[in-house]
């Protein structure tokens, strides 16, 4: 069984949690996901040896009940062996309106973006492991994911699919990362039923 176990290609995840937990919610109306069997799903065929996990809080007066969760689950997730954590920030910005000239202000996430672009790159040149895989659904990381491939690394994407929505739609409007990667995960709801975590298990 050892010998099986160390016969898997190893594997190294780069977890844009930002752009997850937004999407998980924005879907399925919670966040409570068991992060451990999740990074286990989405490396099943290899021997994974690694997460950088990268996220910015939100921000705590606009709502208390998500970012007291986010808070816990950050907590829970940096607990487990061979995850690294990036905090970014949320930056307030305004926009104004052209027509009624309003101002209207709202939150840019910075610093996430980069820090993972930069560390796919590093892990990439530096041949850290024999797979990378990019969990994101933000086509703007597709350059990174090519130019990481150029230095001969094997790149793969994991994204969110909506159950409640046209699956070959998504699929399409994901194009960007899609042929950027060697191959693509998809993180349907299937695969979150086996990941929700479970009464007293947070």
């Amino acid at each position: 069984m050892t010998d099986l176990i160390t016969a898997l290609p190893t594997s190294l995840l780069f977890f844009d949690a930002t752009n997850f937990d937004r999407r998980v919610h924005d879907i399925y109306g919670r966040t409570d996901v068991d992060h451990q069997k999740l990074f286990a799903e989405i490396a099943h065929d290899t021997r994974l040896i690694g997460v950088h996990y990268f996220y910015s809080m939100l921000i705590q007066n606009d709502d208390r009940t998500r970012y007291a969760a986010q808070r816990r689950t950050v907590s829970r997730v940096s607990k487990i062996p061979g995850v690294v954590a990036y905090e970014g920030q949320h930056r307030k910005r305004e926009t104004r309106c052209p027509r009624c000239k309003c101002v209207y202000h709202y939150y840019a996430e910075k610093g996430t973006d980069v820090n993972l672009t930069a560390r796919l790159i590093h892990a990439a040149c530096k041949k850290a492991t024999q797979r990378l895989v990019v969990v994101s659904s933000d086509n703007d990381f597709a350059p990174a994911i090519l130019l990481a491939r150029a230095e001969s690394a094997e790149v793969d994407a994991a994204f969110v699919i909506d159950p409640n929505q046209h699956e070959q739609t998504q699929l399409f409007k994901l194009d960007g990362l899609r042929r950027a990667a060697r191959r693509y995960f998809k993180i349907d709801q299937k695969t979150l039923e086996t990941c929700w975590e479970t009464p007293g298990s947070a």
